[in-house]
């Protein structure tokens, strides 16, 4: 009190806001101390003072709304320089590409061991052919017919002529047929190489092999 006294009469009075700040701040200051010494009014913790959270802001704008006047997604296409001058723009006007970063993290392409394909599931079962005759008889009927090898079968109605009888002798007719025929032309045989022309004597490509191998023979000299 002695301080705040003197402040109060000895300062002089252009000083007077200074006094009373000090005037106020020595109070807290000697609470402070008296705080950080040992004291039975401090067993009991002072009960905690909750302060009231103001409620959350929520933007009435899309988080995903690009900024005004941006220049972030237009290089690399026709676009101008700048985007979304209005702000009015509800994407990107250049949607983002994949692969610009460095790739998928490890392991995100492993396949899942409880997510496994199971029994018929790309499949259906197989019906019956009783149940395809029902539903739909329409599959059972051939697209083409195949074209037949083997003469069909003759009907009850279609008999074939019988008590078909003939005066020809086959013997007879074979041997007038044999008397008739022209005599078969006899070939001349094997050709007799010993009566050629030009047997006995020297082949003409051996004169002009000799020929040569004898100017050979002359450049050489």
């Amino acid at each position: 009190f002695w301080l705040k006294a003197s402040c109060v009469c000895f300062v002089a009075p252009a000083h007077r806001l200074c006094a009373r700040l000090l005037g106020r701040l020595w109070p807290l200051a000697a609470a402070a101390m008296y705080r950080m010494e040992e004291s039975i009014y401090q067993i009991i913790p002072p009960k905690p003072v909750e302060q009231e959270k103001p409620p959350m802001h929520k933007s009435k704008h899309s988080g995903t709304m690009p900024p005004t006047s941006s220049t972030f997604h237009t290089p690399g296409t026709t676009f101008p320089g700048t985007s979304n001058m209005d702000g009015n723009m509800p994407a990107k006007p250049v949607a983002d590409l994949n692969g610009r970063t460095m790739g998928k993290a490890p392991g995100i392409t492993r396949n899942d061991p409880n997510n496994y394909m199971k029994k018929m599931a790309k499949t259906s079962k197989v019906s019956s052919l009783s149940e395809v005759k029902k539903t739909s008889p329409e599959l059972l009927q051939p697209t083409s017919l195949a074209v037949p090898i083997k003469p069909k079968v003759p009907r009850r109605d279609e008999a074939p002529v019988m008590n078909l009888v003939t005066s020809k002798n086959y013997v007879v007719a074979n041997a007038v047929e044999t008397i008739l025929a022209a005599p078969k032309k006899i070939t001349d045989g094997a050709k007799d190489f010993l009566h050629k022309e030009d047997y006995g004597k020297v082949p003409k490509y051996l004169a002009h092999v000799k020929n040569d191998i004898d100017a050979e023979f002359e450049y050489i000299r």
